[in-house]
């Protein structure tokens, strides 16, 4: 399996500002991820946790589950240098995803633009932690089905098998 170092991420001229915790909590190296099939973003119309979040745009809160929807560092930093059209630019977080050491981290990234100079905040924060995110805010995933974030997949304990208005139908 290919794998990149953490250390070398983030060092793009665009990106004002790394937080250290990027180097202190994450392993030292993280695998390449293949290709996303998709990225899906939505705002956040209320202030939210990252559990919060999860619930609500891939419909489950379980760390095991949103790994599958966890992006690399290196994924992210390519939307930023590409200043990608998805991305917010005007104050509010692009909230990702990301696994390491069999632990789930939200990075985050602010694009500034005053008295500090123009670039992006990178940072990362714990899933675990109740740290609280604004409306307006922009989440992001990779690999859903739908334009709105959540899909079929995601839906908890389908039944085997169901019965309406008498017919049996089996899932396959």
């Amino acid at each position: 399996m290919k794998t990149y170092l953490v250390k070398d991420t983030f060092k793009h001229k665009s990106i004002v500002w790394r937080d250290s915790d990027i180097d202190s909590w994450l392993s030292h190296t993280l695998p390449v991820f293949p290709e996303a099939k998709s990225v899906s973003h939505s705002d956040l119309t209320r202030d939210m946790t990252f559990k919060e979040i999860a619930k609500e745009f891939i419909c489950f809160d379980d760390v095991e589950k949103v790994k599958s929807h966890c992006f690399s560092l290196q994924e992210i930093e390519n939307m930023l240098i590409k200043k990608d059209k998805r991305l917010l630019t005007n104050g509010y977080a692009n909230i990702f995803f990301i696994e390491s050491n069999d632990e789930v981290f939200g990075l985050f990234a602010y694009w500034l633009d005053g008295w500090r100079g123009y670039g992006w905040y990178v940072s990362v924060i714990r899933f675990a932690y109740d740290y609280g995110w604004d409306a307006g805010d922009r989440f992001f995933s990779r690999n859903l089905d739908s334009g709105k974030l959540g899909s079929l997949d995601s839906v908890p304990e389908l039944p085997l098998e169901l019965v309406i208005n008498g017919i049996k139908y089996k899932q396959i």
